[in-house]
């Protein structure tokens, strides 16, 4: 099984990480990068389709999520 994170930000969808499940170093490296992310106050959220789960904001990497989207703190005006 294969996952992505992905930034949607103003230029567009970017993508940041992908893993397949069966490869330690690609999972390994998609957790180091997700936790940056975490650090830099970007939000994730878990957006499988298909699934119950899609739209949950999760604070920890999971390598059985399909796809992850990144995003900066929304603000109001």
């Amino acid at each position: 099984m294969t996952g992505k994170i992905r930034r949607l930000d103003s230029t567009g969808d970017t993508l940041l990480a992908e893993w397949d499940v069966s490869d330690t170093l690609s999972t390994k490296r998609a957790n180091e990068i997700f936790n940056a992310l975490v650090a830099s106050g970007t939000l994730l959220s878990r957006c499988d389709e298909g699934t119950d789960l899609t739209g949950e904001q999760i604070p920890e990497f999971d390598p059985q999520a399909k796809d992850i989207i990144a995003f900066g703190p929304i603000q109001g005006g």
